[in-house]
Protein backbone atom coordinates (compact mmCIF):
# COMPACT_ATOMS: atom_id res chain seq x y z
CA UNK A 1 0.00 0.00 0.00
CA UNK A 2 1.28 3.49 -0.72
CA UNK A 3 2.67 5.45 2.19
CA UNK A 4 2.19 8.84 0.57
CA UNK A 5 0.54 10.60 -2.36
CA UNK A 6 1.85 13.82 -3.93
CA UNK A 7 0.14 16.38 -6.14
CA UNK A 8 2.24 19.09 -7.77
CA UNK A 9 0.15 22.22 -8.12
CA UNK A 10 1.99 24.70 -10.28
CA UNK A 11 -0.99 26.45 -11.84
CA UNK A 12 -3.99 24.18 -11.32
CA UNK A 13 -6.64 24.23 -8.61
CA UNK A 14 -5.51 22.96 -5.21
CA UNK A 15 -9.10 22.15 -4.28
CA UNK A 16 -9.29 19.52 -7.06
CA UNK A 17 -6.22 17.79 -5.66
CA UNK A 18 -7.71 17.81 -2.19
CA UNK A 19 -10.84 16.16 -3.61
CA UNK A 20 -8.64 13.44 -5.16
CA UNK A 21 -7.06 12.90 -1.77
CA UNK A 22 -10.51 12.59 -0.19
CA UNK A 23 -11.30 9.78 -2.63
CA UNK A 24 -8.10 8.01 -1.51
CA UNK A 25 -8.56 8.58 2.23
CA UNK A 26 -9.20 4.88 2.94
CA UNK A 27 -5.58 4.12 2.06
CA UNK A 28 -4.69 5.92 5.29
CA UNK A 29 -1.65 7.43 3.61
CA UNK A 30 -0.07 10.85 3.89
CA UNK A 31 -1.09 13.42 1.30
CA UNK A 32 1.15 16.23 0.08
CA UNK A 33 0.43 19.27 -2.03
CA UNK A 34 3.67 20.51 -3.60
CA UNK A 35 3.56 24.11 -4.83
CA UNK A 36 5.20 27.50 -4.71
CA UNK A 37 5.27 28.91 -1.19
CA UNK A 38 2.95 31.78 -2.13
CA UNK A 39 0.15 29.18 -2.54
CA UNK A 40 0.41 27.90 1.02
CA UNK A 41 -2.30 30.32 2.22
CA UNK A 42 -4.65 28.96 -0.46
CA UNK A 43 -3.81 25.43 0.67
CA UNK A 44 -4.49 26.25 4.33
CA UNK A 45 -7.79 27.88 3.46
CA UNK A 46 -9.09 25.06 1.26
CA UNK A 47 -7.77 22.19 3.37
CA UNK A 48 -9.67 23.57 6.37
CA UNK A 49 -13.05 22.82 4.73
CA UNK A 50 -15.16 20.32 6.65
CA UNK A 51 -14.88 17.86 3.74
CA UNK A 52 -11.22 17.33 4.66
CA UNK A 53 -11.51 17.56 8.46
CA UNK A 54 -11.07 13.80 9.05
CA UNK A 55 -7.95 13.78 6.87
CA UNK A 56 -6.43 17.08 7.98
CA UNK A 57 -3.60 15.57 10.07
CA UNK A 58 -2.45 13.66 6.98
CA UNK A 59 -2.66 16.52 4.46
CA UNK A 60 0.48 18.62 4.28
CA UNK A 61 1.98 21.37 2.16
CA UNK A 62 5.50 21.25 0.72
CA UNK A 63 6.99 24.18 -1.12
CA UNK A 64 9.31 23.77 -4.10
CA UNK A 65 12.31 25.11 -2.19
CA UNK A 66 11.98 22.44 0.53
CA UNK A 67 11.63 19.63 -2.01
CA UNK A 68 14.64 20.95 -3.93
CA UNK A 69 16.70 21.12 -0.73
CA UNK A 70 15.77 17.54 0.18
CA UNK A 71 16.72 16.40 -3.31
CA UNK A 72 20.12 18.09 -3.05
CA UNK A 73 20.77 16.48 0.35
CA UNK A 74 19.80 13.02 -0.91
CA UNK A 75 22.15 13.53 -3.87
CA UNK A 76 24.99 14.56 -1.53
CA UNK A 77 24.31 11.52 0.65
CA UNK A 78 24.46 9.18 -2.35
CA UNK A 79 27.84 10.66 -3.34
CA UNK A 80 29.14 10.07 0.19
CA UNK A 81 27.76 6.51 0.27
CA UNK A 82 29.33 5.73 -3.10
CA UNK A 83 32.70 7.08 -2.00
CA UNK A 84 32.58 4.90 1.13
CA UNK A 85 31.62 1.81 -0.85
CA UNK A 86 34.35 2.36 -3.43
CA UNK A 87 37.12 2.84 -0.86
Amino acid sequence: MPDSFFEVEHSTNIFNSLLKFAELRDFYANFYIVADNFREREFLNKSSFSTFKEMSPRIKFLDYRTVSSWNAKVHELSIIENSIILT
